[in-house]
């Protein structure tokens, strides 16, 4: 990954809620190494949430706030803007051949290119528009 681009971290939903002996939580924030090392900023951070004398919108700081972050259907196709990153950063267990067909169905997110996949995790980058 580049330097000092922007990228979202996504998780699907049984991740959020396996809960066993383990649970997305170790995750969450797994992305932030690149912010740490990269000089880059990821969605959702720390950085976001800290106390302010002066309150933001969270929708001012990115688009559809607590929305688009779970790897779904109908987020990854309908509700994610892509346009914002450089970086997608995708976990999933379910459907995870279909992420990148999802993607290319919602006209905000075409640009995005699967790079990598190992296991469950997905590297899509900024590609050049069709």
């Amino acid at each position: 990954m580049q330097p000092e681009k922007r990228a979202m971290a996504i998780f699907d939903l049984p991740f959020q809620t396996e809960g066993h002996l383990t649970s997305n939580r170790g995750l969450l924030h797994f992305v932030q190494w690149y912010q740490a090392e990269k000089y880059g900023w990821v969605d959702y951070s720390f950085a976001t949430a800290p106390a302010m004398i002066v309150r933001l919108k969270p929708e001012a700081i990115y688009p559809a706030y607590a929305r688009n972050r779970n790897a779904s259907q109908h987020n990854l196709q309908k509700i994610l803007d892509c346009q914002p990153y450089d970086y997608l950063v995708i976990r999933m267990s379910h459907n995870i051949d279909k992420a990148a067909n999802w993607l290319q169905n919602n006209p905000k997110c075409k640009t995005m290119k699967l790079q990598y996949k190992a296991g469950d995790w997905l590297l899509f980058t900024k590609g050049r528009p069709q």
